[in-house]
């Protein structure tokens, strides 16, 4: 390494790691590795299975939204006049079974919402255990 000096010169100076930083220095080391080796097909497989298990995670709000929406229909409708040839009294049974369904629909993602979800670490776990699987078949 070089600094400038005031004649535009470079004055030359030598840094000697060893005895600078290397005493100072930490170095760790975590060289060891794990290599899983799986086909194509089990990889699809296990990545499928992880994709729907986050899927889970905002499936619900679609379910939420169409509750939302036919609860405010029930609640601000007046259903007073006759529609299509249809009662008032026949649409507004048909509007509260919508959105009784909606509420069914609603509790059923919640509850699969509940359900334990997939990590990188449970694919990881899943490789893992179909190739020790695979090393006892083919001993």
């Amino acid at each position: 390494m070089s600094t400038p000096n005031g004649k535009g010169q470079r004055k030359s100076m030598n840094i000697d790691l060893n005895s600078d930083i290397g005493s100072q220095l930490v170095v760790h080391k975590n060289i060891s590795q794990e290599i899983v080796i799986v086909n194509i097909d089990r990889m699809k497989l296990i990545l499928q299975d992880h994709h729907a298990k986050l899927k889970r995670n905002t499936d619900w709000i679609n379910p939420l939204a169409i509750f939302i929406a036919l609860l405010l229909a029930d609640l601000t409708a007046t259903f007073d006049t006759n529609f299509l040839g249809i009662k008032s009294a026949v649409w507004e049974a048909i509007f509260i079974l919508l959105t009784i369904v909606a509420g069914i629909y609603l509790l059923i993602s919640l509850i699969n919402l509940c359900r334990k979800g997939s990590t990188i670490d449970d694919v990881l776990d899943q490789l893992k255990e179909h190739a020790k699987n695979s090393e006892e078949t083919e001993a």
